[in-house]
């Protein structure tokens, strides 16, 4: 679903914060990766607070405190 949404930021946040909550950390940080090129590289523009917090969320130790995925 994210792939079809190239650009929808909170589309990729939900995506990289259900991989944190599912323990996939790297999937997740993988995620975020790519889609801040794309956003860089094809927009010129920078993540938004929503994806800047899920990309923190995964960076945390293991007591995070994961934000809610909103609906």
């Amino acid at each position: 679903m994210a792939g079809a949404l190239l650009y929808d930021e909170a589309i990729h946040t939900q995506l990289i914060l259900l991989l944190g909550h599912a323990w996939r950390r790297a999937d997740g940080l993988r995620q975020h990766e790519l889609i801040r090129r794309r956003l860089t590289d094809d927009l010129g523009v920078d993540p938004g607070a929503g994806l800047r917090g899920a990309h923190l969320a995964l960076l945390g130790d293991g007591e995070r405190r994961w934000p809610r995925a909103s609906p």
